[in-house]
């Protein structure tokens, strides 16, 4: 069973914003009068293990060939992190001048992007300065310092006013529920029902014709918050996602994926066929204790011909999977997955392609 991780504020605040559209976002959040910049302006930076120890910035951001942005998320503030950046900042233009092989040791002047260091904090302490300085941290005069400016939720609704709300809904329901899989229900549903992190206006303004997402996560009350949603978009409004696949709920020994289709209507209902193997070391192997109904389901959709759902360790059965792709002759396959890692995907790519079949 799925729990709440303690780093889950952490993952999320990563993953976001590498994506293109969201490290545009938190950009402009504080550059709002550059409105002229792409998502192809932004690149990502971050840099992993800069230190023997295995710290590393959660963002890093370059943007044109002018500016570089690190950003980190703290819920437990330290005045650390101004000695955290400057190691950061450090590491960052070291791979920068290495990339461009530029010489450090000529005459000529070379020429960097301008750092700007920030910090979100989601915690609830009231008395975090607006910035922090490496000079506080020594005593006297010294040759070396930097500013670091705290980020704190705003009410603008931008995307890191966005993320701070996202981290207070996740405290609160880890407090009422522990870390537990219903920790992680509630926080999404209450994350959609609030327009936190907007994944469905995302999906619309990015013109997305079908949203997936992950396997494991959902609930009853998530399928009722994202149909309602759905169903506040004008019929005659075809910029909406026209399949939505909803984060599969686990009850009853079975694992089950709904599709709602652009009204919030629901489209079929695909259960997971093939239980996952949990390894550990520790406390022995775990199967995945589902009852699978031998049924598959296929959405006949102009213009793209026969989709089907195959839940996460479905797609890796090789004798199903080729039953799918040659038997039923789907065009399309659905995967939402909540794989830990153990499995690679990319293998099934070439069935896929043989038989001339899209994979998302």
């Amino acid at each position: 069973m799925s729990e709440m991780r303690y780093t889950v504020k952490d993952s999320v605040f990563t993953y976001v914003f590498k994506q293109p559209e969201y490290a545009r976002k938190l950009y402009l959040a504080l550059h709002p009068e550059d409105t002229a910049v792409t998502e192809a302006d932004c690149k990502l930076v971050t840099l992993e293990n800069v230190l023997t120890t295995g710290m590393y910035n959660d963002v890093g951001l370059q943007v044109r060939d002018t500016l570089i942005l690190l950003v980190e998320a703290q819920s437990v503030f330290s005045v650390n992190i101004a000695l955290r950046m400057l190691l950061y900042l450090a590491a960052t233009y070291k791979e920068y001048t290495e990339e461009r092989k530029l010489n450090l040791y000529g005459t000529a002047p070379v020429t960097i992007p301008r750092p700007e260091l920030y910090v979100v904090y989601t915690g609830d302490r009231p008395d975090v300065p607006d910035e922090l300085r490496l000079s506080e941290l020594y005593k006297g005069s010294g040759a070396a310092d930097v500013e670091v400016k705290v980020l704190r939720g705003n009410g603008t609704g931008d995307i890191v006013d966005q993320y701070v709300r996202f981290c207070k809904i996740s405290d609160e329901e880890r407090k009422e529920h522990g870390r537990s899989r219903k920790a992680i229900e509630e926080t999404l549903r209450r994350c959609i029902e609030e327009n936190v992190l907007a994944i469905v206006d995302e999906a619309k303004k990015q013109g997305v014709d079908i949203l997936v997402m992950p396997e494991m996560l959902g609930s009853y009350h998530i399928r009722k918050s994202v149909a309602d949603k759905l169903s506040e978009f004008p019929e005659n409004d075809e910029s909406y996602p026209a399949l939505t696949v909803l984060p599969s709920i686990w009850e009853a020994h079975q694992n089950t994926v709904i599709v709602l289709d652009e009204y919030g209507d629901e489209v079929i209902r695909q259960e997971k066929q093939h239980p996952f193997m949990l390894k550990n070391s520790e406390e022995g192997n775990c199967l995945e204790n589902i009852n699978p109904d031998r049924k598959i389901h296929l959405i006949h959709c102009e213009g793209i011909g026969r989709i089907a759902i195959m839940v996460c360790k479905d797609a890796l059965m090789k004798d199903y999977l080729h039953m799918v792709l040659t038997v039923l002759k789907v065009t399309l396959l659905i995967i939402p997955s909540f794989s830990t890692g153990n499995y690679n995907f990319k293998e099934i790519i070439q069935y896929c392609r043989v038989a001339d079949c899209f994979l998302d």
